[in-house]
C-alpha cells in the first residue's frame, strides 16, 4: 500500500520555531518479486569484420601420389644433320705362320715355320718380314701382339719350356710340366723397327712337336700383328 505525502504550506507568516504544518513523507515499501523476463529483442546489426589473422606455418608434405599411366609415344622428330666423315681406317701389318707335320727342336734352337705365304689370309703389308725358316723381322715400329701355340708329342721328358726371343732377349717364357699337351706363349708390347722375333726351346733337352691325325698343320701356329702406332717401350 502506497502512502501519499502531502505538503501543506502556511498561508500566513509564522514564527520560525513554530511548525506551520506537518507534512507527510512518502515511505517506500518492500521490493516486490521480479517480474517475468521480457521477450527477446531483435538481433543487432553484424559487427565490422576483424582483421585477418597471421598465416599458419606450412604443413608437412603429403605422400606421393600413385604414378599415372604412361602417355602415348610422341611423333618422331626430324632427322638430324649428318655428322662429319670419320677417319679412313688403315690396316695394320699382320702375319700368320703354321708348322706342317712333326718337328724336333733342340735346346736353345728356334722353331721353324715353313708354312708362311703372302696371301691375304696369312700376311699383310711390309711391316713384318719373314726370314726363312724361323726369324721374323719388324720393319714398322708400334704396339704388337705375339701369340704362339705349340703341340707337344707324347713321350717328351717332363718340364718343356719355350719362350719368345726379341733380338736375343728372351721374354714370355712358358712351360708344360708334363710330357704331352700344349704350350701357349703370348706377348704384347712396343717393338722397335729392326727387332727380330724367334720362338726358342728353353729346355735342357730336345722337345718333339707333333700334329694331330686330323690336321697336319696343327703342330704349331704363330700370329704377329700390329694394333697401334705408339706405345711405351
Amino acid at each position: 500500500m502506497e502512502i501519499v505525502s502531502r505538503l501543506f504550506l502556511p498561508t500566513a507568516p509564522v514564527e520560525d520555531t513554530e511548525v506551520a504544518r506537518l507534512y507527510e513523507v512518502k515511505k517506500m515499501g518492500a521490493t516486490g518479486p521480479a517480474g517475468p523476463a521480457g521477450a527477446q529483442g531483435r538481433p543487432g546489426l553484424p559487427g565490422i569484420p576483424g582483421r585477418p589473422g597471421t598465416a599458419g606455418s606450412t604443413g608437412p608434405q603429403g605422400l606421393q601420389g600413385i604414378q599415372g599411366e604412361i602417355g602415348p609415344t610422341g611423333s618422331t622428330g626430324p632427322q638430324g644433320i649428318q655428322g662429319p666423315t670419320g677417319p679412313t681406317q688403315i690396316a695394320q701389318p699382320f702375319m700368320n705362320a703354321n708348322i706342317i707335320g712333326a718337328q724336333s727342336v733342340d735346346p736353345s734352337m728356334s722353331v721353324s715355320f715353313p708354312d708362311v705365304s703372302d696371301t691375304p689370309a696369312n700376311y699383310y703389308g711390309e711391316g713384318i718380314e719373314y726370314n726363312e725358316p724361323d726369324i721374323f723381322t719388324i720393319n714398322t715400329p708400334g704396339l704388337y701382339s705375339i701369340t704362339c701355340v705349340l703341340s707337344l708329342a707324347d713321350g717328351n721328358p717332363p718340364d718343356n719350356t719355350f719362350y719368345i726371343e726379341l733380338s736375343g732377349r728372351s721374354v714370355a717364357g712358358t712351360a708344360n710340366m708334363g710330357t704331352v699337351g700344349q704350350i701357349v706363349l703370348t706377348r704384347v708390347g712396343f717393338i722397335t723397327a729392326g727387332t727380330t722375333i724367334r720362338i726358342v726351346n728353353g729346355s735342357d733337352h730336345t722337345v718333339d712337336l707333333e700334329n694331330s691325325a686330323m690336321n697336319v698343320s696343327s703342330t704349331g701356329h704363330l700370329s704377329i700383328f700390329k694394333f697401334a702406332d705408339t706405345g711405351v717401350a
